[in-house]
This record gives structure tokens, sequence and C-alpha cells, in this order.
């Protein structure tokens, strides 16, 4: 494992006894501040000449090797985060001569920060992940797909110690003065870790645990948190919500609530708690692509002037570099010139006690291209900060986020911005002869995002695929519940479209106005329904128009087959039973055509629902043995002769069943299933 995916050669590789010594040749070195009882070695005597631009308090950085042993357990556990990341960033370091202006800031042993993370994640969660330490690989693999996108090998419990050691070591070695600013180079990163919950590559969340840290003791008074990772920090914002001690800002992709970890709670509206009004600064873009010019923006019209009026007493930076050009996850063009300028104007404020430390990035080149050039500007070199024109997605989610903050900043009360731009009105739809409501699919994003939250709430996982097939349009369409890989009963496979209802007060105006509208949710009775069955469900959501061979067609059925090999077949349910509702229903039929075998063995009971709106439906003949299990649903306004015409499935009438309203399908498909049940009991 080591030689596959282990740490790479590096220039500097200090044995574990050398690390713990305190010797360090060609660099300066310094043991930070203890953060337990043990004593640490005293700092060594720096030579002038390890570091060619002397200065009074120079640049620190925590980096480890050992960091590389947090690896996949094979090349078939598909992940982007893996030891390149920090190693190619440091030879970087290297090639460019800033190691030997840089002082090495080492902590001696990491297993004494149960207080520390203590604070921010619970004892059960910490214990769950120093187990894994003794964990065989089929336990490892387990505890990997417990969560979204984490990981775990037998070294990972130490090395995520060893991540918020890291953060914690900096932050000292900064506050105490033996550096003016400090890197953080750790993996994994933290900012998506919750109290109880890894997720997104994180397992503790390193800088959360760091200010906690400061705040207890060294009873630090402001603490700033700039986040510039592409992805939301969730972790963060959740720890720091309700305190005003703690000014959390967080530049990210959003759109809608469908980029990870997709949950509304990222969006500009969310500002603090009850007691922190304006300490949680969401900058949501609406779209990839967001270069230097829009984070500058950024930075100018909001984030400076509320860091200004805050006056952090620290600054620490959650730097993922998965924004950077070249990131294929991040999608988006900041430079290494744009990285540079954003941190010099963060050290500007609390007399330069600036903190980076390593969150995402996913191009190796990327992150270390972008890394040594904040790692210039922290050592003193200049940076220019050059004209730039804003783009208008760019100014118009900085200027909702300003207005939502405005109310509880002083310099933002008078500010001479200019009201958000109005977007373009969207082209009016046709008018459809049956005269039926369109609603747009912006409006259809909004409202899945809702619903993508209410199933968080209820205790469900989202899941994020990465194959080419799943575009960023699709992500956050997937989610299980908890108890997916460790329950052997019932499980539902719930397939439907972004389906909503839109009602109206009154059928006498045409008009849709907001406060005669209503939306209803046609999938939440089903979810609920089916948890209090008690059974473990899986959940796929799409928007797709019912044509055969679009792409998006193409994409639905893609990711039903990729949810059908990846989490039904290995999960330890004995039965289970699939709902299918609108164009979805022919994705499975044509898995199930495909997949007759693996069907006939785990399906108890499959039902079909058929809507107007679903488009034709080419002919996916099933087996026997299947069709005495499936029932097909269909609207009552549809002709009859319509279910026996040559683009419908052809199981015969006998199979077919009308309905007109919603509860008339759930009741139907309980039943239905009821006797399947029954029926694999009792044959």
């Amino acid at each position: 494992m080591a030689s596959e995916y282990g740490p790479e050669s590096s220039p500097w590789r200090p044995s574990e006894s050398l690390a713990h010594s305190g010797s360090m040749p060609q660099q300066q070195q310094l043991s930070a501040p203890a953060v337990h009882s043990e004593s640490l070695p005293s700092p060594a005597t720096s030579s002038p000449s390890a570091m060619p631009h002397p200065q009074a308090a120079p640049t620190g950085i925590f980096y480890d090797p050992r960091s590389g042993f947090h690896s996949p357990l094979s090349r078939s556990q598909y992940n982007p985060e893996l030891p390149q990341r920090v190693t190619v960033a440091f030879q970087k370091l290297v090639e460019l001569g800033l190691h030997n202006r840089l002082v090495i800031i080492f902590d001696k042993i990491c297993f004494s920060l149960d207080e520390a993370l203590g604070i921010v994640h619970a004892s059960q969660y910490i214990k769950e992940i120093d187990n894994t330490a003794e964990s065989n690989e089929s336990d490892l693999r387990e505890q990997s797909e417990k969560y979204i996108d984490v990981y775990f090998n037998r070294s990972t419990a130490f090395l995520s110690r060893l991540a918020c050691t890291g953060a914690i070591a900096v932050c000292e070695a900064v506050w105490n003065g033996q550096v003016s600013n400090a890197i953080a180079l750790i993996r994994p990163p933290g900012h998506h870790a919750e109290r109880d919950e890894a997720m997104g590559f994180c397992v503790y969340n390193n800088v959360a645990v760091a200010a906690r840290y400061m705040q207890r003791n060294y009873s630090v008074g402001r603490i700033m948190i700039l986040d510039w990772d592409i992805h939301h920090g969730n972790g963060i914002q959740n720890e720091f919500y309700d305190d005003p001690t703690v000014l959390y800002i967080s530049l990210h992709r959003y759109e809608d609530a469908t980029f990870f970890p997709g949950s509304t709670d990222a969006n500009y509206d969310r500002v603090g708690g009850p007691t922190a009004k304006g300490r949680n600064v969401n900058i949501p873009w609406s779209r990839s692509g967001m270069g230097d010019r829009d984070y500058l923006y950024a930075f100018e019209t909001l984030i400076m002037p509320i860091a200004r009026e805050f006056g952090p007493d620290l600054v620490l930076v959650s730097a993922g570099f998965d924004s950077a050009e070249g990131d294929e996850l991040g999608e988006c063009h900041v430079t290494p010139q744009g990285f540079s300028q954003m941190t010099s104007l963060l050290m500007g404020l609390a007399q330069g006690k600036v903190v980076l430390a390593l969150e995402g990035g996913y191009n190796f080149e990327s992150v270390a291209n972008s890394l040594a050039a904040c790692a210039r500007t922290l050592l003193g070199e200049p940076t220019t900060i050059q004209a730039y024109t804003v783009s208008n997605d760019a100014r118009l989610s900085v200027h909702q986020a300003l207005f939502e903050q405005a109310p509880f900043w002083t310099c933002l009360k008078h500010s001479n911005i200019k009201p958000p731009p109005t977007p373009a009105k969207p082209k009016a739809a046709k008018e459809s002869s049956s005269n039926k409501i369109s609603v747009s699919r912006p409006m259809i994003d909004i409202l899945w995002g809702n619903y993508s939250d209410s199933l968080r709430k209820r205790g469900f996982i989202p899941v994020r695929l990465h194959e080419e097939w799943q575009g960023r349009k699709y992500q956050g369409c997937i989610h299980h519940t908890k108890n997916l890989l460790s329950y052997e009963g019932t499980l539902v496979l719930f397939l439907h479209d972004r389906s909503f209802m839109l009602g109206l007060d009154s059928t006498d105006d045409p008009l849709v106005e907001p406060e005669h509208t209503h939306v209803m949710d046609s999938a939440l009775p089903f979810i609920d329904a089916f948890l209090d069955a008690k059974y473990t469900i899986i959940d796929l959501g799409f928007y797709v128009d019912g044509k055969p061979f679009t792409g998006q067609m193409n994409a639905a059925t893609g990711a039903v087959e990729c949810i059908w090999d990846r989490f039904v077949k290995p999960s330890p349910a004995s039965r289970v039973l699939i709902l299918a509702v609108g164009a979805l229903a022919k994705s499975i039929a044509i898995l199930a055509q495909n997949r007759v075998s693996d069907f006939e063995s785990l399906v108890c009971g499959m039902v079909l629902v058929h809507r107007n709106d679903s488009g034709n439906l080419a002919p996916v003949p099933l087996s026997s043995t299947l069709q005495q299990v499936t029932r097909v649903f269909a609207p009552s306004t549809l002709p009859r002769g319509h279910l026996l015409a040559p683009n419908t499935y052809s199981f015969g009438l006998a199979s077919y069943h009308s309905y007109r309203t919603l509860e008339s399908i759930q009741q139907s498909s309980f039943s239905f299933f009821s006797k399947c049940m029954e029926r694999l009991y009792d044959p």
C-alpha cells in the first residue's frame, strides 16, 4: 500500500527520531508550544545563512511526510484526496528555494489532543475513529462506506490527529510571536467534518479544533476564519454559527444547493445564530468558472470591510485550492497570483497574524503553484493588486450577501454599492395546447435544494458519484438512510424525477402569484411512509424530460445502474422493493431487462408509475417472473388505447392500474407491496 499510494520521495523526509529530537539540517526548525502536558525539545539555534531573506519574525510551516500514509486501501477505492496533494506541494517549495526561508514547526505527540478534539467533536465519534487503527480491511471498507466521500486505513486515526496538531502548532507559534505567520501543510482536510460525522474527505475539523483550542488556552478574543475552498465549509459554520467571537466567511460554489455539500445552509441568507448575527457570511457562487477578478471583487466589496470592522486578533484561512485554475472538481480559474493577492489583503488584519491551513485542491500542480505563491506573499515578497473587471454573476452573488449583512455592520449600512443587478428575464415559455403551467428549470433546482435539505433532516446521507456521465447538474440527487450497510430487512429503491406540484388558491385567475400559490412536494409523503414502515431507503431524484435518447435520460439510466451495482447488490438487505415514478420508470425497467437474475433473486415487488408528462416509453419486455411482481400505474386521464400502444411497457393490460391522486398511488403501492411480501413468506 505504501509503495502504491504512500508518500513519494521528498527532499525532506525526517525520521521519527529526527523529528522528535529537534535537529533539522539546512532549515530553521521550531518546536511549537505544547498542546499537552509533556515538554517538547527546546528550539534549536537557527543559522543566519539558513534564511536568505531574514526578518524579525519569519514565516513558519508545519509539514510531516507521514501524512502521506493516509491513502485509499486500493485503486478501486477511488478518491481524489491523495498523498501527492502535499508531497508535490512541498517539493515545489524546495524547487523554488522557499523551504530554506521557512521555519519548520514541529509538535511531538498528537495523541493527547482529546481535550481539544472534544470541544468540536463528540467523544463517541472520536473513539470510533481511534478504533480504526486496529480494524481489518473489511471493517475499514465498511467504515469508509458509512460516510460521504471518506476513506479509512489503519493510519487514518493517527494522521487525522496529526493534521489537527499541525493546525494548532502553527497557531501557537504565530500567537506567541515565534513566527509572524504560518502555513499548515496538512491532510486529511477538515472543514466538512461535523461534530459526529466525517464527510467530504474530512475526518476531524482541523481549523475549528485549532480555533477552539486558541480560545480556551490563549484567551484569543476574536478569530476570523476565511474559507476560500470551492466547497462550503459546513462543519466550520455549524461549529461557530452562534459564537459572536468568531467571524466565518466562505466563498464557494452553491448553485441552488446542487453543489456539494448540497445544503441551503450555504446560502447568503445564513447570517449567524441569535447572538451572532452577521458573524456568518456566505458568498455563494451561482456557477462554475469564477476567477481572480470575481474573488477580489468579493474581497474589496464585502470581505475586507467586514473584517476590518470585526477587528480579529487572529486570522485562520481554510485554504482550499480546488478553486484554482486546472482543478477538475472546482471548475474555477483562480490563479496563483489571485491567491497571492487575497493572502496579501488578509495580512493587513490582526497585525499580520495569519495562518493558512490546507483544505481541498485535487490538481497536484495547481495546489503546489498556488501554495508557493501564498508562501512568497507571507514571506514578504510584494504582490500587485491588478485592475480587473467582475462578472455579472459574481456581482450579483456578492451584492445579495452584502444586503443580507448590511443590518449588522456599520461599514455596510451607508455603502454606495448599487443594488444588485436584475437577472435577465427568461424567455416566455410557449403556451401548450393543454394550457398547463410550466415550471422553469431554475425553479425546479431551487425546489430540489429544499427537498435535499428535507431528506438530510430526516437522517439521509447525500451521495456524490464521480462517473463522467454525472454532470454538475446531477450532484446531490442521491441520498440514502444511514443504516444502508447494516440493515438486513427491506430495502426500498425510490426513483423519481424532480417533480413538484403547483397549486393555486383560485383557478379563475391565470396568473401564478406567490401569495396565492402553494408548492407541494410529491415525493416526501412516500419517504415518510417508508420510514414509518422501518425500511432502509435509497432515494434518487433526477430532472429528466422523458425523451428516450436525450443526454438527461442516458444520465438517469447510468445513475440507476451505478446505484444498483454500488449500493443495492452489496447491501445486506434480504429483499428489495422498487418504486419508480415518471421517466425513471423506464430506466429501472431497462436495468431489470439487462439484470434478470439479479432482479429475480432480490426484487420482491416493483411499482412503475407513468405520468402524462413522462413522455413516450419504448417497449421494455420483462421476464414472466418479474411481471408477476410488477404493477404499472397510469393516470386515469390517459386513454385506454395508449396502454396497448406499441410505445408502452409490454406487460399486458392486466398489469395496468389507473390512478387519480397521489394518495391513491401511495395506498395502491403499499397494498401491492404488502401482497408481494406475503407471497414471499407464504408462496
